[in-house]
């Protein structure tokens, strides 16, 4: 990725790409069942509307390609639990279902791990992660935005990194 920013936790992390990408209330978000609480607090606390994908038995997001509510969502968060990687060829068609949709992605988890020969939180707009202590790269508290969008990172910068510098307010 271009641009890494740092953040006090995972969950500022997640606040600030939620807002750069410029969700709001109302927008809907599909997510995985199986996702840390407090990006379902983020996403509420938005007053965006979560829409949860079930998983199977290997922890990968299940689907009904006919489901309406893949068709009228916006954005697409993707939750690599456990250091297990999700199908990227299972997101490329919730994509192709919904060309619109803005795919992010939290790899908490899983830095490092690839799908289809891609390493997760790199095929989104922008990904997230936790550093606390427990994690496989770990600071004992923080979080990372990740993205390679020059927008991105300069509205990151705008919302949450006062008086640093970016292409567009130097």
């Amino acid at each position: 990725s271009k641009y890494a920013l740092s953040f006090s936790n995972g969950t500022t992390a997640c606040n600030a790409l939620l807002y750069a990408l410029g969700v709001k209330k109302n927008n809907k978000i599909i997510i995985s069942k199986l996702t840390f609480p407090s990006i379902i607090s983020t996403i509420l606390r938005i007053g965006a509307i979560p829409i949860y994908l079930d998983f199977d038995k290997n922890l990968q997001i299940k689907f009904d390609v006919n489901d309406k509510l893949i068709l009228d969502a916006d954005f697409l968060l993707i939750t690599h639990v456990y250091g297990i990687a999700q199908d990227y060829d299972k997101i490329n068609i919730i994509k192709k279902i919904n060309p619109k949709i803005i795919l992010l992605e939290d790899i908490s988890h899983a830095q490092g791990a690839k799908s289809r020969n891609k390493l997760v939180g790199t095929v989104g707009l922008g990904s997230f992660m936790s550093m606390q202590g427990d994690k496989a790269i770990s600071a004992g508290e923080g979080g990372v935005v990740i993205t390679s969008s020059d927008e991105v990172y300069n509205r990151m910068i705008y919302l949450s990194h006062l008086n640093r510098k970016s292409s567009n307010n130097d």
